[in-house]
C-alpha cells in the first residue's frame, strides 16, 4: 500500500478525538501549526503554511490545499499534500488522492475532520456549507 496513502489514514485517524486539544507550532515556528488532536506518541502532524493555496476554479468551486508534514520525534518529515474541491452548490467535497484520483469525503468521517482543520487553517474560519436560498440583504425586496 502506498505509504503517503497509509500516513493520510492515521493522520485522519487521529483527529476522531472529539475534544480539541491545544495546539502549538513546532518549535515555535508560527509557520508550521500543529493539526488539532495530532499527536500520537512520537509524532505528531504539522501544517505547512509556506505551501497553502486556494482559489475558485471556473464553476466556483472552492479547491485548495496544504502540505502536512510527520515529524518524528520532532524531527523534519515527509510532507503530504491535502488538496480538496469543495462544491458548494452541490453540498460535497471531494479530496485529490496522491494518485490525482478524486473520491468524496463525507461529514461525520475523520476524513472529513481533517478537511475542516485544513479549511480553518487556510481559510481562517469554520468551515460551513453556504446556504443556497438566502438572499443576501441588498437583493431582498421583502425587507
Amino acid at each position: 500500500m502506498n505509504k503517503k496513502l497509509v500516513t493520510t489514514f492515521a493522520l485522519a485517524a487521529t483527529l476522531l478525538v472529539g475534544s480539541v486539544a491545544s495546539a502549538a507550532d513546532w518549535n515555535g515556528l508560527a509557520n508550521y501549526p500543529e493539526v488539532p488532536n495530532s499527536a500520537n506518541g512520537t509524532e505528531t502532524y504539522y501544517f505547512d503554511k509556506a505551501s497553502q493555496f486556494n482559489l475558485i476554479d471556473g464553476s466556483r468551486n472552492y479547491v485548495f490545499g496544504i502540505n502536512v508534514v510527520n515529524m518524528h520525534n520532532n524531527q523534519y518529515g515527509e510532507a503530504t499534500l491535502f488538496k480538496y474541491i469543495v462544491h458548494p452548490s452541490l453540498h460535497t467535497v471531494y479530496r485529490f488522492a496522491p494518485d490525482g484520483q478524486l473520491y468524496q469525503i463525507n461529514p461525520g468521517t475523520n476524513e472529513f475532520n481533517m478537511f475542516k482543520a485544513a479549511w480553518k487553517e487556510v481559510y481562517g474560519t469554520e468551515f460551513a456549507f453556504p446556504d443556497v436560498n438566502a438572499v443576501p440583504a441588498t437583493v431582498n425586496v421583502h425587507a
